[in-house]
């Protein structure tokens, strides 16, 4: 996916320095407009008052996740007692602004169930111990998947197994939760249900089965898992993880990924779907508001040429983690203005350049100015165009023939005339006004 192959130029841009990497996709295809999922802290939350709930945002949605918003502790708050207001809420209100796949993670295990209730190394006491009786789960599990079968289709095992925070158990405790989750998930008999109401013999299963995902996809931790279930792994559809830990260096998350595509196929996971279902640049490491604009945009681009065909942001309303709106409970706090931050612009920015345009290459040189080549259906070509070292770079025309105008992060248009200047935000140069 990556190599060195210095040069002088590249097709379409002429640039008199050194290439120093190249990435090249696995496979070139469009990217899908379900790319582009999202985490919404406070979207339906009968806790808050209403006035603090996050309004959708003003981009399209493909995916929401449900981690941080809906789990099994506030589901079933005593054994066989369910609670689906939240839940409920928040598949209403985001359907009806057209979201279409809904992710569930297991994980954050109730008080009542917990092995281990006095834990405080967990986020909740408890929460990241094994249930102390596995049918418990099963009793959660077969009601959320009675109760939502065809509405949520995607079932995360376990929440970054990887940290201790979240798991506290031992492997073999964590083999038994996900072969329970994974059959009951995939049970036949929990489809064809209505509220908990179902059919004799169920009905067509569309479920899918997700790989617990570690916190980076460098995490020692997948590979001794893996290895410790076997090979290959039979207990996911889908490959996932959390893309962490690149905050000043966005562009490596393609490093991380291939290192990471390395390690399951050596399990029999190289050909499944890859989803980066949690990530951001973190919580407070780019301070300004330009600096987070820029990270979004670059690393959206490389992570989508890497290979992975999904990513669920973390969060929209999270008053430190990869804020892109502020309000509600953040409001006042100085580095959380209220309403739609300049990251949430460039977020609704790079999906437009991205959904339906193929990405052909991307290449770095020795500057640290990156070029990233895009094409859609017809004649359309353009480069995306940005300095990771913050360094200002002059573009002539001479130096981009038949290239005509440019889009900001913000998406406005400028006719080029005379030099172009390019900084570490990045920029679209265009043959046609193609989208």
């Amino acid at each position: 996916m990556s190599s060195s192959n210095p040069q002088a130029s590249i097709p379409g841009i002429n640039y008199p320095v050194a290439v120093s990497q190249s990435i090249q996709p696995t496979a070139a295809s469009p990217v899908a407009s379900t790319y582009f999922g999202m985490h919404i802290h406070r979207l339906a939350d009968p806790t808050i008052p209403l006035s603090e709930e996050t309004p959708f945002p003003s981009f399209p949605v493909s995916t929401l996740r449900l981690w941080d918003n809906t789990d099994w502790d506030t589901s079933e708050p005593h054994r066989n007692t369910f609670d689906w207001t939240r839940m409920d809420g928040n598949i209403q209100k985001a359907s009806a602004h057209g979201v279409s796949d809904f992710i569930f993670t297991f994980g954050y295990v109730p008080q009542w169930a917990t092995s281990d209730p006095n834990d405080n190394t967990c986020v909740f006491p408890g929460s990241c111990d094994a249930p102390a009786n596995v049918a418990d789960l099963d009793g959660f599990a077969n009601a959320l998947v009675q109760r939502y079968c065809g509405v949520i289709r995607y079932y995360e095992t376990w929440n970054e197994p990887s940290s201790t925070m979240f798991w506290n158990g031992t492997n073999a405790q964590l083999l038994e939760i996900i072969q329970h989750i994974y059959a009951d998930v995939k049970n036949p008999a929990n489809c064809g249900c209505t509220n908990g109401s179902c059919s004799p013999g169920g009905g067509a299963n569309p479920n899918k089965v997700l790989l617990p995902p570690v916190d980076s996809p460098t995490s020692p931790w997948l590979e001794n898992w893996l290895s410790y279930v076997g090979n290959p792994y039979p207990y996911a559809d889908v490959a996932t993880f959390h893309g962490y830990g690149y905050d000043n260096n966005p562009e490596s998350i393609a490093s991380g990924v291939k290192f990471l595509h390395a390690t399951l196929s050596r399990y029999g996971l190289g050909s499944a779907e890859l989803w980066n279902t949690e990530a951001s640049w973190g919580d407070g490491t780019l301070p300004t508001q330009d600096e987070q604009a820029s990270w979004v945009i670059r690393y959206q681009i490389i992570q989508s040429l890497s290979g992975v065909s999904r990513f669920t942001w973390y969060a929209y309303d999270n008053c430190a983690w990869g804020t892109l709106w502020g309000g509600g409970i953040c409001v006042g706090l100085s580095t959380d203005p209220l309403g739609p931050h300049e990251a949430a612009t460039a977020y609704s920015t790079v999906q437009q350049w991205l959904t339906g345009a193929t990405l052909e290459s991307c290449q770095e040189h020795t500057d640290g100015t990156w070029f990233c080549k895009l094409t859609r259906s017809g004649n359309y070509v353009s480069w995306a165009v940005w300095n990771s070292k913050g360094t200002a770079i002059t573009l002539n025309p001479s130096a981009m023939p038949g290239l005509v105008q440019y889009r900001d992060w913000q998406n406005q248009k400028t006719v080029i005339a005379d030099s172009v200047q390019v900084g570490s935000m990045p920029i679209l140069i265009e043959n046609e006004d193609g989208f």
